[in-house]
């Protein structure tokens, strides 16, 4: 159990320009592969939200139901989680190996029930979303 104000989970967002949107000789400036936040650390679930900017990111208990439950979430090691916090870089995050894979079995009193394959905590609260799903 992880309380969901602890945990800071990202979603892979793709946002690749075609070659005809670019002006000639041009390369795309920002990376393919971008890192939306879902639910951030600090912050508290709250029915209230305001601002475009945080309509990706989850501020229910019912609307974490929504989105997480049964997603395979990829934990973060530590040291990529820290190069990440500095460079601000999302390759640094997702190019860098995976301590390991958790699902969210269940969302109760805002807490993350984690089914994992080993014993202990997870080596950061720092987690990757695709779209995979597991359900037993």
């Amino acid at each position: 159990q992880i309380p969901m104000d602890q945990v800071t989970i990202y979603k892979f967002s793709s946002i690749r320009l075609s070659a005809s949107l670019l002006p000639v000789a041009a390369a795309q400036a920002s990376e393919a592969i971008q890192l939306v936040p879902v639910l951030e650390k600090g912050r508290k679930g709250s029915g209230d939200h305001g601002g475009d900017e945080d309509d990706a990111l989850i501020h229910s208990e019912e609307r974490a139901i929504q989105v997480l439950q049964h997603h395979v979430l990829a934990v973060c090691h530590r040291h990529s989680v820290t190069l990440f916090e500095q460079s601000q870089k999302p390759s640094d995050l997702y190019l860098a190996g995976v301590a390991g894979f958790c699902t969210v079995e269940r969302i109760v009193m805002d807490k993350l029930h984690l089914l994992s394959p080993c014993a202990g905590s997870l080596p950061s609260h720092v987690l990757l979303m695709g779209n995979i799903m597991w359900m037993e």
